[in-house]
């Protein structure tokens, strides 16, 4: 599978558009910087930048679209987490509790979420 940045923000384009995160508090979608990374440690990544912020994607932790939205998924939380309190813990119970409400409402694995 070739993971592009385009790709990436298509899964970003459409997972706003979703109950879970249509009401949520996001980056603004003009400030965004997707990547992809060659990165085998983590699946994906979501970093605050001076400009804006970016979310990167490892193209070899991913087989399937799916896997991707899932990842996309996951740093879009840290994305909300971000814009409303950035001191929270990072994988913190807020963080768990969105993930447990994302990963039910899509049928993503909790485990791999």
């Amino acid at each position: 599978m070739k993971l592009t940045p385009e790709k990436i923000a298509e899964h970003y384009d459409w997972l706003l558009q979703t109950v879970p995160f249509r009401d949520q508090k996001m980056p603004d979608r003009n400030r965004m910087v997707f990547k992809t990374t060659k990165d085998k440690r983590k699946r994906g990544y979501f970093r605050p930048l001076s400009s804006g912020w970016v979310i990167a994607i490892s193209e070899d932790n991913h087989r399937t679209q799916a896997e991707v939205q899932a990842t996309v998924a996951h740093e879009m939380i840290h994305a909300n987490i971000e814009m409303i309190l950035p001191s929270a813990p990072h994988h913190g119970a807020w963080f768990q509790e969105m993930a447990d409400e994302i990963c039910e409402y899509f049928g993503f694995d909790r485990e791999g979420f």
